[in-house]
């Protein structure tokens, strides 16, 4: 496979002129286009000298590439939208190695290999890069389709409440435990998912549990809602009874589409 522009966007050189390139692009006649929505992030009509190629369902695709055979072949640089009920660190099965901010409040989850979510209010932008130099460049350059250039700051995310319940669970739990792995076994959460929730709550400040209770149900019951719930998607269990549709309530956020 080979990536057609990849090595102008590794040669890049300062992060900051990589996001100059963004910010100087005009919204032009693109923001018309109906494949995205003036809210949704991207990175303009080119960036570090890939042209803008692919804009579907608020998603963008920069650069090209050409597939070797049946195997098929993904863009060197793409930028997705979802809401952080569809998409946020602790619903996703991956827990990503480091959870930082952007620009005063966004939440950055860094999964490694050129990908990173960034949560600003009730939206995830997923961008997918070459590696991580690019990766970095391209979360400098985020803006929406209605702004000229980066903001200066970015807001916080907002995440369901049950999202916030497993914060709030491994938060209390470090009051009576020393360690991750002590909380991990006095929780029944996998130490990685530990440290994913601390993380983020690290991120988010000390305000964003504010009014959050402590759970009630154990991560035993939480995981248990989550497999019916998946199941269900997959049509292993019936979607329409009443106990999937309970459990869909409980975990919204943690599992599948809101």
């Amino acid at each position: 496979m080979r990536i057609q522009h990849q090595t102008r966007l590794l040669v890049c050189g300062a992060l900051a002129a990589c996001v100059g390139i963004s910010g100087a692009a005009s919204v032009g006649a693109f923001a018309a286009d109906p494949g995205g929505t003036p809210g949704s992030y991207w990175l303009g009509e080119q960036f570090a000298g890939l042209p803008l190629t692919d804009s579907t369902d608020s998603n963008y695709s920069y650069g090209d590439c050409e597939a070797s055979g049946d195997a098929g072949c993904a863009p060197p640089l793409q930028v997705q939208n979802r809401t952080s009920c569809d998409r946020n660190p602790i619903g996703l099965d991956s827990d990503p190695p480091r959870v930082t901010t952007l620009r005063g409040g966004a939440l950055v989850a860094r999964y490694g290999g050129g990908t990173a979510d960034v949560g600003t209010g009730r939206r995830t932008v997923t961008v997918f890069a070459v590696d991580e130099r690019a990766l970095t460049a391209a979360l400098l350059g985020l803006r929406r389709r209605t702004q000229d250039a980066p903001p200066s700051a970015l807001a916080r995310p907002v995440y369901p409440r049950a999202v916030l319940l497993e914060i709030r669970r491994a938060v209390d739990a470090r009051k009576l435990a020393a360690s991750v792995p002590l909380i991990a076994q006095r929780t029944g959460v996998p130490v990685a998912g530990v440290r994913t929730r601390l993380a983020m709550a690290r991120a988010l400040g000390p305000g964003a549990l504010r009014g959050v209770p402590a759970p009630r149900r154990s991560w035993k019951a939480v995981s248990a809602d989550r497999q019916l719930v998946l199941d269900a998607s997959l049509g292993r269990a019936p979607a329409t009874s009443a106990k999937v549709k309970a459990a869909a309530v409980r975990v919204r956020g943690l599992v599948g589409d809101c």
